[in-house]
């Protein structure tokens, strides 16, 4: 009876994954959600619609009690989610370690449950790393939504502006990780994500800058971050700027937040706190959730995102800048 609670109890810490990942596939891709069942039936649908043969779904739901998890299982009876979990998870970082130890593509490309993607340009980053196979990591340029005013859709990692940036070895930069595509089988010199952080993203991002490998960035536009009331960069206030001086400060500050960069960062907070917005976020661009952001649905929201998103790329050269 002991060895049976014990099997029980573990089988429960280890979470019960719906379905299986399939090692044949090509690429992985992976999502966490909790409790954002609104965006989710936007987005989900989607990336469901998108996938192509040589791709999977995992998707990682923190014991959302919304529906998420039930309109999750619909998408997996109907063969377009390959694997799920459901289950209380520690943090956002234990979520995605989850689904990168569960992912077996040849890539893992990180979605997120409330943004817009162009497959296109994120399948263009794989090609890449079939070109390239010295290379660890692909990211794309994005965006992100500023719903205080027009234009709501705004450049934010346009590696056209910043390649010196990329190229410079010595330069730290943080980046949202929205398709963020990595190399499954040099996961092990690049590591989990970190426990320790709210912006596990920024803080991933930020090590993989600094590890001794090989990473490409693309111009062009991959996805669109829309900023909304349960975004982690929204909800969690001041945390999000002691996070990118604390790592800042951990692995050098060469790049964007050193010096100059870290006071006008400062100067965004203070302008914020007094332009009347209903909330004042900042991870590296001066982005602002307003008031009227909630006159939108996430539909409306998800459909201004995707016609900038198309129009964006329509002229847009397809170059990568590398690093190493």
């Amino acid at each position: 009876m002991l060895n049976r609670m014990l099997e029980s109890e573990g089988a429960q810490h280890e979470g019960s994954w719906h379905g299986r990942s399939d090692g044949a596939k090509r690429v992985s891709y992976v999502l966490t959600t909790l409790n954002k069942l609104s965006f989710l039936k936007e987005t989900l649908k989607r990336y469901a619609e998108a996938l192509g043969d040589e791709e999977e779904l995992l998707i990682v739901d923190g014991g959302s009690r919304d529906g998420s998890a039930e309109h999750i299982h619909e998408w997996f009876e109907q063969g377009k989610v390959s694997a799920y979990v459901s289950e209380p998870d520690l943090c956002e970082a234990h979520a995605l370690n989850k689904a990168l130890l569960m992912a077996q593509g040849r890539y893992i490309t990180i979605l997120t449950d409330d943004d817009v993607f162009d497959f296109g340009v994120l399948r263009q980053l794989h090609r890449y790393l079939d070109e390239n196979p010295d290379i660890s990591v692909a990211f794309p340029s994005g965006a992100d939504t500023q719903w205080d005013e027009e234009p709501f859709v705004r450049p934010t990692i346009d590696i056209l502006l910043v390649p010196g940036l990329i190229e410079n070895r010595d330069a730290m930069f943080p980046y949202s990780g929205l398709g963020l595509t990595i190399r499954r089988a040099d996961l092990s010199k690049l590591g989990l994500f970190d426990l320790n952080f709210k912006r596990v993203d920024v803080a991933y991002f930020c090590r993989l800058t600094t590890l001794p490998i090989k990473l490409v960035g693309s111009a062009l536009f991959g996805f669109v971050r829309i900023l909304n009331s349960k975004s982690a960069t929204v909800t969690m206030g001041d945390r999000n700027y002691e996070e990118l001086k604390r790592l800042t400060e951990f692995y050098g500050g060469g790049g964007y937040m050193s010096g100059r960069q870290l006071i006008a960062e400062l100067l965004k907070r203070v302008r914020g706190r007094f332009a009347g917005s209903s909330q004042s976020v900042d991870d590296g661009s001066a982005v602002t959730l307003a008031a009227s952001a909630t006159d939108l649905s996430p539909a409306e929201q998800v459909r201004i995102a995707e016609d900038w998103l198309k129009t964006a790329n329509a002229d847009r050269p397809s170059i990568f800048v590398r690093r190493g």
